[in-house]
């Protein structure tokens, strides 16, 4: 497995991710807030993805 800064083709799989765990977290879709601090995130290089070698 590979870490890597999270680049803006991964913002879909963000969303996916938060649609499965809404039912554990609460509702994050909803929030204009949550894609908002997702693009900023990733815009400024912190978020990171984990992805198969």
């Amino acid at each position: 497995m590979i870490i890597r800064l999270a680049r803006e083709q991964d913002v879909p799989c963000f969303i996916e991710l938060a649609r499965q765990v809404e039912h554990w977290f609460g509702p994050m879709l909803g929030d204009p807030g949550f894609r908002d601090a997702v693009d900023k995130h990733v815009r400024r290089a912190a978020a990171l993805v984990a992805v198969a070698a």
